[in-house]
């Protein structure tokens, strides 16, 4: 099913291409390899709440019928394969990444409670949260690496805030370098910058149906909807003059037009709610851009030796909201809690609004459409991972009573 994680295992036959289930369940069963002697199969199932290694024999009487538990709490691994011995070999990545929630006071928005995970499921595996237009939902993605035992694409999980289920869209999109979700201001679909049949582009995600439309290629990361919806903002460079370009594409003509070019890329641009600028970070500061014409500004500008982590704009865009560490703390030094502030972009000082106590800096903040909570990213990946051997885990075929 395009649709659901749920998968089973099946045999086909070499001499005549027949095939057969041999793990069928409720579950996610995914097949990690063959026992040596070619009568069992070692598959991982999360039929028992956690991702746990299973044994079944495939020959002889009780063929597919007796499942066998060999190890509670596998996790998230990659198979590197079985030896001719029985050992099997595997790879595990450290770290994780988790989305969180906390609530605001709409008025001020000053925190008025601290930071909760908002999603359960695929624990360690959640990033780019967005809210849904009318704040009803929130999605995030569910990345994994290719290699990984339950990968499947990329996948979707859309949170209903009003029933607590978590719904989960499997993709045939690809690529583990995906970072941000937008909801189209009709809510019907989601903008991602991903792979399609090997390509990277701006891919529209039906958030029903799960079906994906390339709308743009040969483009920068960092593709935005037009508030109508009519049109998104995609940036492309040229080598020839070594501009980045932010164009805006129609989607009914395909017609490109040029809004503005710059030398540098602009990264985490993110257009106002007005429709009326970009915001982004450049050189550590906060820089405000006309949509459609004008220099940018500075809004803000760190302390020596400080930096904004992550910012995103409030709903009656006039404020963005930001996170920093705090230089005058030891605590905050070691990047355990980042202070939250408030900066008005027709000028003022920054207001703080609290100090959010996490393992790490929050990325990827969000804003709640009416204003009474945030979301965020709150990663603790590393870019290693360690080779772990499973011995003496296969027992003899069962041959039956």
């Amino acid at each position: 099913n395009a649709q659901s994680r749920r998968r089973d295992v099946y045999l086909i036959s070499l001499e005549d291409g027949k095939e057969r289930v041999v793990v069928q369940h409720p579950a996610d069963d995914i097949l990690v390899g063959w026992a040596p002697d070619g009568g069992q199969i070692v598959f991982a199932s999360d039929r028992s709440g956690t991702k746990d290694l299973w044994t079944l024999d495939v020959v002889g009487e009780n063929s597919g019928k007796r499942a066998r538990l060999v190890r509670t709490g596998f996790g998230h691994f990659t198979p590197l394969g079985i030896t001719a011995d029985g050992t099997l070999y595997y790879q595990v990545r450290h770290g994780s990444s988790n989305v969180y929630t906390a609530p605001l006071d709409p008025e001020t928005g000053k925190l008025v409670g601290a930071p909760k995970r908002a999603i359960r499921q695929n624990e360690g595996y959640n990033w780019a949260p967005a809210w849904s237009p009318d704040g009803r939902y929130l999605a995030c993605l569910v990345i994994r690496t290719p290699g990984d035992a339950f990968y499947l694409g990329l996948r979707l999980q859309i949170l209903d805030l009003e029933t607590g289920r978590v719904r989960e869209l499997v993709t045939k999109l690809g690529g583990t370098n995906v970072y941000v979700l937008r909801w189209s201001p009709d809510g019907n679909s989601l903008l991602v910058f991903a792979q399609l049949d090997g390509r990277w582009g701006a891919q529209r995600v039906d958030v029903v149906t799960g079906e994906v439309t390339t709308l743009a290629q040969r483009i920068l990361p960092g593709a935005d909807w037009s508030r109508d919806g009519t049109a998104i903002f995609v940036t492309r460079y040229s080598k020839a003059d070594g501009f980045y370009r932010r164009i805006r594409i129609n989607l009914e003509t395909r017609r490109e037009e040029e809004v503005r070019r710059s030398v540098t890329p602009r990264w985490g641009s993110r257009r106002s709610p007005d429709g009326r600028h970009f915001v982004y970070r450049q050189d550590k500061s906060l820089v405000l851009l006309p949509v459609n014409g004008g220099e940018p500004r500075t809004l803000f500008q760190p302390f020596e030796g400080n930096h904004t982590h992550t910012h995103t704009w409030m709903p009656d865009g006039r404020h963005i909201i930001f996170t920093q560490r705090d230089q005058f703390t030891q605590r905050d030094q070691e990047g355990r809690a980042s202070v939250l502030w408030r900066i008005a972009i027709d000028g003022g000082k920054r207001e703080k609004l609290g100090t959010l106590q996490l393992p790490r800096p929050p990325s990827l903040m969000r804003v709640h459409p009416d204003g009474t909570r945030i979301a965020f990213q709150v990663d603790t990946l590393e870019a290693t991972a360690e080779v772990w051997v499973l011995e003496n885990f296969l027992t003899k075929p069962d041959p039956g009573n």
